[in-house]
């Protein structure tokens, strides 16, 4: 086996449910968590819940210490993006995250050479990836892959029902210029007479079709460079 895959005793959604109550317990990172101190909240099985930790450390959302657990940062990000009802920023991180991990990669390289791919099809080359056998188990697992991926907007089903990407470029995460950089950009501007218009409009990206999303963030991406 070259990868992990996530189990299939347990959905993509509530192996995610899992890393919300880390969070909560570790106090947000500050302590790490036995499962012991997580099973009376686990929407999990109790016996279900070690089978999830492999993948989740993998993809980047814990960190094992031991016997015990600790969110990683982006994991508590993603989470308390979610609690401050920033959905659209949270589930941008998620993306993220899931396109650096194996199969985010590989199945972002493969729709983009093969182009729309339906279910079955696509299993079959996760399994291929992972160096697994097309066993029925290990199709049932690499199905909750499937799952992550649409959890975390990643991909998408187009009008025929295959898997295509959804191609809304990612926000950019570039730190603020420092004061120096600032202050160089001032003395280099253009001294010349304007007048500004301060409008203030309030506007949810989650309410927004992914065409519209798509232009808003190539234009903000356009403006920041």
């Amino acid at each position: 086996m070259k990868y992990s895959l996530p189990t299939n005793e347990v959905s993509a959604q509530n192996q995610f449910a899992l890393i919300k109550i880390y969070v909560q317990k570790s106090n947000n990172g500050s302590n790490p968590v036995r499962i012991e101190e997580i099973k009376a909240l686990s929407p999990v099985k109790s016996d279900r819940i070690s089978k999830c930790h492999r993948f989740l450390v993998d993809v980047g959302l814990l960190i094992k210490e031991g016997h015990k657990y600790r969110p990683t940062r982006e994991a508590i990000r993603i989470i308390n993006y979610f609690a401050d009802g920033e959905n659209y920023s949270a589930q941008e991180r998620l993306r993220a995250l899931i396109a650096q991990s194996w199969f985010g990669a590989f199945v972002q390289e493969l729709l983009r050479l093969v182009g729309p791919i339906d279910k079955d099809a696509l299993i079959k080359r996760l399994l291929v990836e992972a160096r697994l056998p097309d066993a029925n188990l290990n199709k049932e697992k690499a199905a909750v892959l499937i799952d992550w991926l649409l959890m975390a907007d990643f991909v998408e089903k187009n009008s025929s029902d295959r898997f295509i990407l959804n191609e809304t470029p990612l926000l950019p995460d570039n730190p603020p210029p420092s004061d120096t950089a600032s202050a160089t950009l001032i003395e280099q501007a253009p001294k010349i007479r304007k007048m500004s218009i301060n409008v203030n409009v309030e506007l949810s990206l989650d309410e927004l079709t992914p065409h519209i999303r798509n232009e808003i963030v190539e234009l903000i991406k356009k403006k920041l460079l």
